[in-house]
């Protein structure tokens, strides 16, 4: 459930956006604002060579989102913490993860 709210607010944030028409008849995109809770929180974002973007959190470890799913990697996977400071690809196409 902790993992599935996460994926709302992430997909909240990135997608949920609108535009609408000013005085002046010109297009303009407005955010939709997003209501935090006490939950996790996302710190970082990267788009790697591939494509995918990846969400460092505070609680969860990383999200990777390949534009069809998101798949999470936290300590069960082998991350040392799951509060994620930084993320980086080096010049072999590896993820790093500054925990």
């Amino acid at each position: 459930m902790k993992n599935k709210s996460i994926l709302i607010l992430m997909a909240s944030v990135l997608f949920m956006s609108g535009c609408k028409e000013n005085s002046e008849g010109e297009t303009t995109a407005e955010i939709e604002p997003f209501q935090y809770d006490d939950g996790d929180v996302v710190k970082r974002g990267y788009l790697d060579k591939s494509g995918n973007m990846w969400f460092a959190t505070t609680r969860e470890g990383v999200f990777k989102y390949d534009g069809k799913t998101f798949t999470n990697i936290s300590t069960k996977d082998g991350l040392c913490s799951d509060m994620v400071d930084a993320i980086i690809e080096d010049d072999n196409g590896l993820m790093w993860f500054g925990t």
